[in-house]
């Protein structure tokens, strides 16, 4: 078997050192991934965005259609905690609360009331059970009765 030159050997040589440091480079660019992977599983309300034109994009930049639920519903659950209303504003607020109260004691139906505010008769019956609005009718014919004698209810 023939012996290789030195200058063989040497050719050799470099060429494992230059495929020594490719696989170095690749060695470092996959814990750098690992590191990253390790870092999105400890805090998952803080995903980065994939860079512009990576898998998952929708092609505008850091806006990612893989994350964005992830990241909307993560945002949610924090308003949420620091006490927040999530949707629209509620429609029967105190003020109207009373106001139904009141006409109600003053003998409107609850049809009635909601057909002017443009709402559902369920939109007042979330505020009042049907036993409150039957005391509250009760309540205002009583006082009615106070002014009006003839009025008073027969049991």
């Amino acid at each position: 078997m023939p012996r290789k030159s030195a200058s063989t050997a040497q050719a050799y040589l470099a060429d494992l050192k230059v495929q020594r440091a490719a696989t170095a480079r690749r060695l470092d660019e996959l814990s750098a991934l690992i590191a990253s992977i390790e870092r999105i599983e400890a805090s998952p309300t803080n995903l980065p965005a994939p860079p512009p034109g990576a898998p998952g994009n929708d092609g505008r930049a850091g806006h990612s259609t893989r994350y964005h639920g992830k990241r909307t519903s993560d945002g949610m659950h924090a308003a949420k905690k620091r006490g927040k209303r999530l949707g629209a504003p509620l429609f029967m607020d105190e003020a109207r609360i009373k106001e139904a109260a009141q006409r109600i004691k003053a003998g409107e139906s609850v049809a009635q009331i909601a057909e002017s505010w443009g709402k559902s008769r369920q939109t007042i019956y979330k505020h009042f059970s049907k036993e409150d609005v039957r005391r509250l009718r009760e309540e205002g014919l009583a006082e009615t009765a106070d002014i009006r004698p003839e009025l008073r209810l027969v049991r």
